[in-house]
């Protein structure tokens, strides 16, 4: 005697970096609710907006169901308005903000320009400059 279960459908990441449902093409349809498993083991229902184009994988028909933006969360548990809102203060840590007029908070690396692990350097003139880490290990410097 076979038991039947209900069909697992999990999360995946498209090549977009969109989190999708995974899943046979029997359970994933635009406008239903399914139960999707995450990786810890916990479920989560999502609403699906729209399902992919059917594909094989081993041996079964699958999709990929497109998440309703406006009722889904991420993985990790935050709304999708608010994880674009963590991405651009994670943004404007590393970049500065958007709105200055200059980048002046981070120094720039006079030979390349690069922004990252920028120092005060001497040159063999005796002329200091601003220089990165590669530019330093280099041995050419030159700011005249």
């Amino acid at each position: 005697m076979t038991t039947q279960t209900a069909p697992r459908i999990t999360y995946r990441r498209t090549q977009r970096g969109e989190w999708v449902a995974f899943g046979p093409a029997s359970a994933i349809r635009a406008g239903t609710t399914v139960t999707v498993t995450k990786a810890s083991g916990e479920t989560k229902n999502e609403r699906i907006a729209s399902a992919g184009r059917p594909f094989t994988a081993n041996g079964q028909q699958m999709v990929y169901g497109y998440l309703d933006k406006n009722t889904s969360v991420s993985q990790a548990g935050t709304t999708w308005q608010a994880a674009a809102a963590q991405d651009r203060r994670n943004a404007e840590k590393w970049f500065g903000s958007a709105s200055s007029s200059s980048r002046s908070s981070r120094p720039m690396c006079d030979e390349c320009g690069e922004r990252r692990a920028v120092t005060t350097a001497t040159d063999m003139s005796g002329l200091t400059g601003d220089v990165c880490g590669i530019c330093a290990r280099s041995g050419a410097l030159s700011f005249a």
